[in-house]
């Protein structure tokens, strides 16, 4: 079993399997920055059809979005149970959304901050 494909040797590439053993290692080397004729590898290059998201669409926003639908997801618990969860989730996920830089970061903070005033108010009245 070959490390390097054999389409590289069609393409001007070096074959491990024509290379002697104790010269495998330079064999890398020289495949590593390109093919043995000069041409630079173009499988290591990005991808013409990559699709990149805009930067203020709500994408950008995502782990903003799940921390305030988790708030909400905590508030309706507590709202119709009773139990009553700790905001942890939500404020690591904020942290997280300042970390990326969102826009709707200081909101999904606010948003944990007031899940675990809720949750503290509701543990001190019982």
């Amino acid at each position: 079993m070959d490390p390097i494909p054999n389409n590289l040797a069609d393409q001007g590439g070096v074959s491990m399997s024509s290379v002697e053993p104790g010269a495998q290692s330079s064999a890398m080397i020289a495949t590593a920055s390109g093919f043995a004729d000069g041409r630079p590898l173009t499988s290591l290059a990005p991808s013409p059809n990559l699709v990149t998201r805009p930067r203020g669409s709500a994408s950008s926003s995502s782990t903003s979005f799940t921390a305030i639908g988790v708030v909400a997801l905590y508030l309706l618990i507590a709202a119709s149970t009773g139990i009553v969860l700790l905001g942890v989730l939500p404020v690591m996920l904020s942290i997280r959304a300042f970390q990326r830089g969102e826009k709707l970061a200081p909101v999904a903070l606010a948003a944990a901050a007031l899940a675990i005033l809720v949750a503290l108010s509701a543990l001190a009245h019982h």
